[in-house]
């Protein structure tokens, strides 16, 4: 008799960069994709939307400060096809529209300094819908083809570095104490330095590491993660294998706080913890 395996449960984490708020898409079953927003220093989850058709988490972004987050999305049916939307996250309910006719461009990128979306978007496309004035500007492509939002773009936003200068294989970001580093290592890609454009901890992405700032002993691998980052108490925040954890640095495979999002069908979000099951999250 044949075992049925639960289907794979993949995540993707948009954090922002001045507040601890991180939107996560979690991806499954199938065309399934769920919205939840994420505060790294408390544990606490809000779930959002479910969407059915196609989200593209490389052209999705959340604001410097979380309060709003761009995406593209595709249902191939329906009037409009695919579109890009300014929502407030974790919700979907767009506050800006703009209907496309296919997702061969669309989604955006937040500034770290101007409150401006750049929009992968010609500039001589439709006005967009809006519900609400926005507090934030849009830019679009001066230039047919032209990108807004590189992985290499985001990763510095988020304070990686290139381990060795003129290199960028090879990423490091400090914990907020200097003590910790994280790395993020791209595997080699033919003909060039860049990372590989698939997003770090999926087919194709990066691996994650952690090791004591200065140490020149091995790194200790973070198996199974699809994103990792700091919060502000210095603890590791982890997301892979269909579970948001909190972890110390120094031990990164015992969770302070776990969430498994794994069990989630649509609909069922509203029996789903809003905090992790630690009360609290200790200094370490």
């Amino acid at each position: 008799m044949s075992t049925i395996r639960p289907a794979r449960t993949a995540l993707y984490v948009l954090a922002a960069s001045a507040s601890p708020a991180a939107l996560v898409i979690r991806r499954g079953p199938s065309k399934w994709w769920h919205f939840l927003l994420w505060n790294r220093d408390t544990g606490m989850v809000e779930p959002g939307s479910w969407f059915h058709g196609m989200v593209y988490p490389a052209e999705c972004d959340i604001s410097p400060r979380g309060d709003f987050f761009v995406f593209l999305a595709l249902r191939g049916c329906g009037a409009p096809p695919a579109w890009t939307a300014i929502c407030r996250p974790p919700f979907v309910r767009a506050v800006a529209f703009w209907p496309q006719d296919c997702a061969r461009y669309g989604g955006g990128y937040f500034d770290e300094r101007l409150p401006v979306v750049w929009l992968n978007i010609p500039a001589d496309t439709i006005t967009p819908h809006l519900s609400e004035r926005l507090p934030i500007e849009f830019g679009y492509q001066e230039e047919r083809g032209q990108f807004f939002g590189s992985l290499t773009e985001r990763l510095r936003r988020a304070g990686w570095k290139p381990e060795k200068k003129g290199a960028s294989g090879r990423w490091v970001l400090p914990s907020p104490d200097r003590k910790w580093e994280l790395l993020l290592e791209f595997p080699a890609t033919a003909g060039s330095p860049q990372p590989d454009p698939a997003a770090p901890g999926h087919a194709g992405g990066g691996e994650y590491a952690v090791r004591q700032r200065g140490d020149t002993a091995p790194h200790a691998a973070l198996a199974g993660t699809e994103w990792a980052g700091w919060n502000s108490k210095n603890l590791l925040s982890l997301a892979g294998e269909g579970t948001l954890r909190t972890a110390r640095p120094g031990n990164p495979q015992e969770s302070l706080t776990a969430l498994d999002l794994r069990a989630l069908q649509p609909g069922s979000s509203r029996q789903l913890p809003r905090r992790s099951p630690a009360a609290r999250v200790p200094h370490p």
